[in-house]
């Protein structure tokens, strides 16, 4: 068989405004406090520059390229102002004080789906995509299999590939469906446990309540940064799963528009591990793009190699179709 991995630019060729910024957009539009919060806690530019002094909301396109990336990396003050009130408490027996804002990891993936459901993966949307793609479509075998990075149903919907030939890795969007978003950074995680041990192993922690308050902050931080940390060797472990459970020779893998980035690595290291001697063709959507690809396969030892160009330059025109039929309030900041 050939197996296909499919990456958030797959979705973006077909048009869907399926970049991170437009999650962005989506949060600033339907949940403003909850925008300008996670601002904070990630440190990223929230409000317009404006001739007058009115104050007006916009979206940072940096932070939000690299939104599952900065999820692993919070603003050192953000927790320290939430506490604020309670800095100069000082007793001879600490308490622990609660902090609410652990539950802004479960909000953050609440309206990640909500956003998926609502302005990417529905038959409105792919009825568009169908009608606009013409001969930008592209052609599969009964030999190809899938497995999809993205939580959409393009694949179903636009190429009617049955489902059991798609494996969904980070889930896909229906009513009962858990969406697997967030980092892979394990250096902070490490950093914060390792803060925590030694902190609680000063004698500062069972006599001074600030000591007591530094070490709850760093407690809601790790906790944050857990919770949206993808479990990485769990996923590996299905995809295994599932090929297995395929129980079909792979011949070759393609590679459609995904990132890889430092999240995506140990899914191909993984499968190069497996499949040693397939051949292997990856996809780039301009020039620099190809370069940064020919890298990676040098770096992994994959020489049975080509590259092939996904640029449909009718994705635009479909996407601003979508934007507008979707009501997607574009406001970017300067």
């Amino acid at each position: 068989m050939r197996l296909n991995i499919i990456g958030n630019g797959f979705d973006m060729y077909h048009g869907l405004p399926c970049s991170y910024y437009y999650f962005g957009c989506y949060l600033l539009q339907h949940h403003t406090d909850f925008y300008e919060e996670l601002a904070k806690m990630y440190d990223f530019s929230y409000a317009l520059q404006t001739d007058s002094e009115d104050f007006e909301y916009g979206v940072e396109k940096i932070f939000w390229r690299y939104f599952e990336e900065k999820l692993g990396t919070l603003n050192p003050t953000w927790i320290q102002e939430t506490l604020e009130d309670d800095l100069g408490l000082e007793c001879s027996d600490p308490v622990d004080i609660d902090i609410p804002e652990t539950a802004n990891s479960e909000v953050i993936k609440k309206y990640f789906q909500e956003w998926v459901s609502s302005t990417l993966d529905t038959d409105e949307n792919f009825n568009t995509v169908k009608e606009h793609l013409a001969k930008n479509k592209l052609k599969w075998t009964k030999e190809d299999y899938f497995i999809n990075y993205n939580y959409s149903h393009t694949l179903e919907k636009v190429y009617h590939i049955p489902s059991h030939k798609i494996f969904h890795i980070h889930g896909e969007c229906g009513e009962d469906s858990e969406l697997i978003v967030g980092h892979g950074n394990n250096s902070d995680i490490t950093k914060h446990s390792e803060m925590l041990k030694s902190m609680k192993n000063s004698s500062a922690y069972y006599g001074y309540q600030s000591s007591r308050n530094r070490y709850n902050e760093y407690r809601c931080e790790l906790a944050i940064l857990e919770d949206l940390k993808k479990d990485i060797p769990r996923l590996i472990d299905n995809m295994k799963f599932q090929l297995s459970y395929w129980n079909k020779e792979v011949s070759e893998i393609y590679v459609w528009g995904l990132s890889c980035g430092p999240v995506d690595m140990p899914y191909i290291k993984k499968l190069n591990e497996l499949f040693p001697s397939v051949h292997w063709s990856f996809s780039y959507y301009e020039d620099l793009e190809k370069i940064a690809r020919k890298e990676l396969t040098n770096q992994l030892g994959i020489t049975n190699v080509n590259y092939f160009e996904l640029n449909n330059r009718d994705s635009k025109t479909i996407e601003k179709l979508l934007v507008l039929e979707n009501d997607i309030q574009e406001v970017d900041c300067i």
